[in-house]
């Protein structure tokens, strides 16, 4: 029997299964009726205990918790892409009482590591009530359109009495999509509409980890271990066989590592070099950089190749990987999930987003992103001067396609102010807003502004900012 497996043994007993490693064992939780999807019970409580016992995934979730909540929440143009914030934004920031949009962040991250699936309540204007996973079943209904048929969610089943079923307790609440946030970055392949969590592809991996850490206290506890028991005189193949089980029923197994072992005459026990056999420290970080892997975070990020060990532009770059295709992704799309909970957002032009300039582990990605934004002007002013339209250099330069220019020969050469004499004296005008930034009626809302705005409690995005 293969050492792995017997590091494993304990929690095979304990009945986790293969199909829990490959995500097989939500058909075994998903239930006859097909208009209700709930959280894969099994798999859930798996992650949960894992995140509450094993070092390496709470270091991961922690990590993503972190960078996720140092974001804020802004509104962007779809045209100039241009940041500003209003007090409609103050749902978000802060939800619920003594939490902030960090909270919020946070909580959602947890949800989505464990299960998969964040859901966000908005029980009043100024009130969101995060709705816990295993209590949530999504509904959804047939529906027949012009090209056939197919499935759409109509709503969401919060019933805190259950933990997904189809009985439904007398608290259970119906609440309809434009009233809950799902959020659910994971698809799970073997469902519609619920998420899946990044742990779920490594729930062996998680049990072998701590499976070697339990090992390894077990030899602090007791010292080296007996590997093998040789005799002097030949053995029957029966007699070996039921020395074999007897030795593995009584100390086979991390539980029953090192327990003293007693011998008949004429044998003699060979010791093993304990940790050295099983090359541990290879062994358990390759299992750890698996789970860090699947939570998308570099291992140098949450110290495991340790930080002194570590050369300063591999941590930085470590670090950029995760900002960039970890936390980027996510910020976007639970920004897309929350957006219906904030009021007055127009429906065309305008879109949440995060706002990342202020969060001091990303300060080099910024730099480099403002020497590019100064290499963009540039090019925009050449273009200009070469009597192209300010729209068309812009686009030109944004989408990296020279054949968007449009040439005016009537244009101002030398970026020559339009309306200037031609000696270089200046004409005093109204100053006009360009109509590129022009705001229009549905889609562009004029930037620290909204009708809904309150002089009582101002909003960290109150100010508003271009």
């Amino acid at each position: 029997m293969r050492l792995l497996d017997r590091v494993l043994d304990r929690y095979r007993v304990q009945g986790y299964y293969e199909g829990m490693a490959s995500g097989a064992a939500v058909l075994m939780t998903t239930s006859i009726d097909n208009r209700r999807e709930f959280s894969a019970q099994n798999l859930v409580l798996a992650a949960q205990q894992a995140y509450n016992t094993n070092g390496v995934v709470f270091a991961v979730i922690l990590v993503r918790q972190m960078l996720l909540a140092e974001a804020t929440f802004k509104l962007r143009n779809k045209v100039d892409k241009s940041l500003y914030g209003t007090e409609d934004l103050r749902i978000l920031e802060y939800p619920w009482p003594n939490a902030t949009a960090g909270e919020l962040w946070a909580r959602m991250e947890q949800d989505v590591s464990i299960d998969g699936n964040a859901y966000i309540w908005k029980a009043a204007d100024d009130r969101l009530v995060r709705l816990p996973p295993r209590e949530v079943s999504i509904i959804s209904q047939e529906v027949t359109g012009p090209s056939g048929r197919y499935r759409e969610v109509i709503g969401y089943d919060w019933d805190p009495s259950t933990t997904g079923g189809l009985m439904r307790g007398e608290d259970a609440q119906f609440f309809t999509v434009d009233e809950v946030a799902h959020w659910s970055p994971y698809p799970d392949p073997l469902a519609n509409f619920r998420g899946m969590s990044w742990l779920t592809p490594v729930t062996r991996e998680v049990l072998a980890d701590s499976g070697m850490t339990q090992y390894k206290n077990e030899y602090l506890d007791h010292g080296t271990p007996v590997i093998a028991v040789k005799y002097q005189q030949k053995l029957r193949p029966e007699t070996v066989d039921a020395v074999i089980e007897r030795l593995w029923a009584k100390y086979g197994g991390t539980g029953n590592a090192f327990k003293p072992l007693i011998i008949d005459q004429g044998a003699d026990p060979t010791l093993g070099a304990g940790l050295n056999d099983l090359d541990f420290a290879n062994v358990q970080g390759a299992g750890a950089e698996r789970i860090c892997s699947a939570g998308g975070v570099d291992p140098i990020v949450i110290g495991l190749r340790g930080a002194a060990r570590t050369p300063g532009q591999a941590y930085a770059d470590a670090l950029r990987r995760f900002a960039d295709l970890t936390a980027r992704p996510l910020w976007r799309s639970g920004c897309a999930s929350l957006q219906k909970l904030v009021p007055n957002i127009p429906p065309r032009g305008v879109e949440l987003w995060y706002d990342t300039s202020d969060i001091a582990a990303l300060q080099a990605a910024e730099t480099e992103r403002a020497q590019v934004t100064q290499v963009n002007a540039a090019a925009i002013l050449v273009l200009r001067q070469a009597q192209a339209t300010f729209d068309s250099a812009v686009s030109a330069v944004t989408s990296g396609d020279l054949s968007q220019l449009v040439f005016d020969p009537a244009a101002p050469l030398g970026g020559q102010k339009a309306g200037s004499p031609a000696g270089g004296g200046q004409v005093l005008t109204n100053p006009q807003t360009p109509a590129y930034k022009t705001p229009q009626p549905d889609s562009f809302p004029t930037p620290g502004t909204s009708p809904s705005g309150s002089a009582k409690n101002p909003s960290m995005n109150g100010a508003g900012r271009g």
